[in-house]
């Protein structure tokens, strides 16, 4: 039947002392005496429409309700032996959303306990806090919002709790995470470490490329409280693996997303999407991917992260030396230059000392004239101012040029 699920009630809070093993409960401390009648009431939010199986164990009169249809088949009306009383299951069917247990039990002596589980709990959320916003998406019901996240789990009110995303890697950027307490969502911020945490921070630490999420110790950023449910969003990606070729989409997922999103134009869209071979319907033409996805890459390993800081440490990001002028102007984007050379504290236009000035000689590259032009020196400078230090003035000029006049001379060679 799949995995088995206790469901635990907030009664806990209520209970001093004799508290059984898990799912177990002695009422006794709760009521105060005998000759009452206790309702539990919990929510189960199902991702889907299914069968499970409920059990309850009660040694006093017990009714099992389910979206207001009583289980008959978990009625007793009489009391029995604490220590030998059977436990009694039978089939549900858990309709896709927010369903409604509600169980009452009727004490007639002093001594009494209850406990409940229920089998095929997979993805089901068991919360005793009334679904309002909170419940699992459902589409095509008016009058319910319905949010879209997943359950990373169940706070557990102790420190430095862990909990994994189901699908990574995950874009940090759009991860957001929060818990319901108290009918309120708390809403959590990314931290990459806790040491400037306090304690009432709601801080969390997330690994993008593995999903893992940590949260504080309750003195360094808080922790989730116990019973909180933990949701979060996020864009997750396939990395490499998304780099697709073109026509290998072959189907549309079913998934409560893509019908809120297409709304009544999903099963037409369904039937469009291109099969192996596609159907032929000139009206109606199959949805196919035409071109190959392409830019998906995995994470950044450790070796290039080492060799990209080494990059960067060599990296020129602000004129200094002259060095640094020469070489960020043989990198001016749109000009071929054959050499750069920069003079310091010297005016190309007055052939004078002038402190604070740079002078850079530029040559072009040939064929073209060794003299650049003005349009090529106004690129070089404005380039370059964004580069150079406050206080300097650079000054973009040609080679010195001399004029030589020669004259060819011819004569006899005495033999």
């Amino acid at each position: 039947m799949g995995n088995s699920e206790y469901i635990d009630d907030n009664i806990h809070r209520h209970l001093g002392s004799n508290i059984l093993p898990k799912g177990y409960l002695e009422l006794r401390s709760f009521a105060g005496k005998h000759h009452a009648l206790v309702f539990f009431l919990v929510y189960l939010l199902s991702p889907d429409a299914r069968r499970s199986r409920f059990c309850v164990r009660s040694d006093d009169a017990i009714r099992v309700w389910l979206n207001g249809q009583e289980i008959p088949d978990l009625a007793w009306l009489d009391d029995r032996d604490a220590e030998t009383v059977p436990e009694t299951c039978a089939d549900i069917d858990l309709q896709k959303g927010p369903n409604v247990l509600l169980a009452a039990v009727a004490e007639t002596h002093v001594a009494w306990a209850f406990s409940a589980r229920i089998e095929n709990a997979e993805g089901l959320i068991i919360t005793t806090t009334k679904p309002h916003s909170g419940q699992v998406p459902i589409t095509g019901d008016q009058g319910l919002l319905a949010i879209e996240a997943a359950l990373l789990g169940i706070g557990t009110g102790r420190p430095q709790q862990q909990a994994m995303v189901p699908a990574a890697p995950v874009w940090e950027a759009d991860f957001q995470l929060a818990t319901l307490e108290h009918n309120d969502w708390r809403l959590w911020g990314p931290r990459p470490d806790f040491d400037a945490s306090l304690r009432p921070d709601a801080h969390f630490m997330l690994e993008p490329v593995s999903g893992r999420v940590t949260f504080g110790d309750g003195d360094q950023g808080r922790v989730p409280p116990k019973g909180a449910p933990i949701l979060a969003t996020s864009y997750v990606t396939r990395a490499e693996k998304g780099n697709v070729a073109a026509g290998v989409i072959t189907g549309l997922v079913d998934s409560p997303h893509n019908r809120a999103v297409l709304g009544d134009t999903f099963a037409q869209l369904k039937a469009r999407v291109a099969t192996d071979p596609p159907a032929p319907n000139k009206d109606q033409p199959p949805i196919v991917n035409t071109t190959a996805a392409t830019g998906g890459s995995a994470a950044e390993l450790l070796a290039g992260a080492i060799g990209r800081a080494i990059a960067l440490l060599e990296a020129r990001g602000r004129a200094v030396t002259l060095e640094d002028y020469e070489a960020l102007a043989l990198a001016t984007p749109g000009v071929q230059l054959a050499r750069a050379k920069a003079l310091a504290n010297f005016d190309p236009d007055t052939a004078a000392d002038s402190p604070g000035t740079i002078a850079l000689i530029v040559v072009p590259f040939l064929p073209a004239d060794p003299m650049p032009s003005q349009d090529l020196k106004d690129l070089v400078n404005h380039y370059l101012d964004r580069w150079r230090l406050i206080g300097t003035y650079v000054k973009v000029t040609g080679p010195p040029m001399s004029k030589w006049r020669c004259r060819p001379v011819s004569g006899r060679r005495r033999g």
